[in-house]
C-alpha cells in the first residue's frame, strides 16, 4: 500500500516538472480518458431498464453510488502519466530528424499531409494515436520522420490554435472536429435555392466564435433576381453591425470573387455551408486549380443540392497565398459545450443594456427583462431574438 502511495505522489511530482506544453497534452489526455470511462459506462446494458431496477445509468445498484470514490481530475491525471510513461511519450525526442508538416486529409490510419517531401501518405504513431484519441484532424501542424518506403510516420502534434467541431448528429456527446488552426470560418450561404436561412447561419457564428476564429459570411448566387432579395439584404446589414465579415458573391459571374481572395490571403480558412448553396462552385471560381466536382445545377437543385465533398480536405493555392479547407455539406449545426446560462454572452446585441431586474434572467418570459424589451422597442431585431429562443431550446441547463 505504500509503495502505491509513493508511487501516486511520485508521478504528481513529476507532472509538475513537465513543460507546459507536456502539461498541456497530459491535461487533455487525462480529460479525454475521464471523458471515455463515463461513456463507456453509460453504455452497458438498457438504462431504462436500470433505473427502473434502482440502479445508476451503468448497472450499479444505487445504494452504491453515494461510496463511490469523487471523479478526480487528479487522478485522471496520474493514469494519463502512466500512460505517457508505458509508452515513453514524455521521454526526449527521437534521433531521427523531424520535419514540418500539415495534415491535407484523413483516411483510416493515417492520411496525406503536405511538408517538405511534397504531399505523401502518413500514418500516425501507435502511442501518439492512443494519447490523442481524436487522432488528427484536417489543418494539423504535424511533426514527421521519413520511412524507408517512403511514407511519414508522425511523431509529434503542435499544440492547435483554434478547434471548429460540432457534435455528432447521432451520438451528441462526441465532438466531430471540422478543422483545426484555422483563422476564418467561412460559411457559404445563397440568396436562393436554397433560401437564404439566417437561422442555421446563426448557430455556425456561434460556432466560429467558441472555435477562436472569426466568422465570415458568403452569401452566393447574388446575379439572381429573386422577390425577397431586399430582405436578403436587409439581413446583411444587421449582420455587418454585428461586425461579421460580408461578401455579396456569385459564382457564375465571378461577382466579388476578387476582394474575397483579397481578404482571405495569406490565412488559413475552412469553408462550410449546406448542401446546394454553391460552395464547390465558388472554391471552383476562387481557383481553377482545385477542380472541385459539382453535381447540381440550378435547374435540377430546387433548392436542394447534393453533398459533392465526402471529407475536409486542405488546399493549399501557392499563386494566391491561400490556405483553403473544403468540408462536406452539413444538413444540421449543432453546438458543442454551451449551456443555456452561456448563450446570451454569444449575443453581441444583448451587452451593453441595463440590467435585467433578475441576475439569472434567461431573458425569455421573465418579468423586467431588458432584452425582451429591447426586442418590443425595436431596438434589438427580432429575427435574431427568435434564433436566440430556438437555440436555447435545444441546450441542456448548466451543470452548477
Amino acid at each position: 500500500m505504500a509503495k502505491k502511495k509513493k508511487q501516486k505522489k511520485s508521478h504528481l511530482e513529476r507532472f509538475e516538472n513537465l513543460s507546459e506544453e507536456q502539461k498541456m497534452e497530459i491535461l487533455s489526455s487525462a480529460a479525454r480518458l475521464r471523458k471515455a470511462h463515463k461513456m463507456k459506462g453509460s453504455d452497458r446494458g438498457d438504462w431504462k431498464r436500470n433505473l427502473e431496477r434502482g440502479r445508476d445509468h451503468s448497472g450499479k445498484k444505487a445504494s452504491r453510488m453515494a461510496k463511490q470514490k469523487p471523479d478526480v481530475l487528479e487522478d485522471w491525471t496520474r493514469k494519463a502519466m502512466e500512460l505517457a510513461d508505458s509508452m515513453n511519450t514524455l521521454e526526449k525526442e527521437s534521433d531521427r530528424e523531424l520535419f514540418e508538416g500539415v495534415v491535407k486529409s484523413i483516411s483510416r490510419g493515417g492520411g496525406i499531409l503536405r511538408g517538405s517531401h511534397g504531399e505523401i501518405t502518413f500514418f500516425l504513431k501507435s502511442e501518439l494515436a492512443m494519447l490523442q484519441k481524436t487522432g488528427v484532424s484536417v489543418g494539423e501542424e504535424v511533426f514527421y520522420s521519413m520511412k524507408d518506403d517512403g511514407s511519414a510516420l508522425v511523431e509529434r502534434i503542435a499544440k492547435r490554435k483554434s478547434i471548429f467541431s460540432r457534435p455528432d448528429p447521432l451520438r451528441p456527446k462526441i465532438e466531430r472536429v471540422i478543422a483545426v488552426n484555422i483563422d476564418y470560418v467561412c460559411m457559404v450561404s445563397s440568396l436562393d435555392s436554397p433560401i437564404f436561412n439566417p437561422f442555421f447561419i446563426d448557430r455556425v457564428l456561434i460556432g466560429a466564435r467558441q472555435s477562436g476564429a472569426d466568422f465570415v459570411l458568403c452569401l452566393n448566387k447574388m446575379d439572381l433576381e429573386v422577390d425577397d432579395k431586399e430582405q436578403v439584404l436587409k439581413e446583411l446589414d444587421y449582420y455587418r453591425n454585428l461586425g461579421v465579415n460580408i461578401f455579396e458573391v456569385s459564382a457564375h459571374d465571378n461577382q466579388g470573387i476578387d476582394d474575397l481572395k483579397k481578404f482571405l490571403k495569406g490565412h488559413k480558412s475552412v469553408f462550410v455551408g449546406t448542401s446546394g448553396v454553391g460552395k464547390s462552385s465558388l472554391l471552383n471560381a476562387i481557383s481553377p486549380d482545385l477542380d472541385i466536382k459539382t453535381q447540381e445545377t440550378r435547374e435540377k437543385a430546387r433548392g436542394r443540392g447534393r453533398h459533392t465533398t465526402v471529407m475536409s480536405i486542405f488546399h493549399y493555392l501557392e499563386d494566391d497565398d491561400l490556405y483553403i479547407i473544403d468540408t462536406p455539406g452539413f444538413r444540421e449545426f449543432n453546438l458543442m459545450e454551451i449551456s443555456k446560462e452561456e448563450l446570451k454572452f454569444y449575443f453581441p446585441e444583448f451587452e451593453g443594456l441595463d440590467s435585467c431586474k433578475f441576475n439569472n434572467c434567461q431573458h425569455v418570459h421573465e418579468l423586467g427583462c431588458m432584452v425582451i424589451d429591447a426586442v418590443d422597442d425595436e431596438k434589438i431585431y427580432d429575427r435574431r431574438y427568435e434564433s436566440y429562443l430556438r437555440i436555447l431550446e435545444t441546450l441542456p441547463k448548466s451543470d452548477t
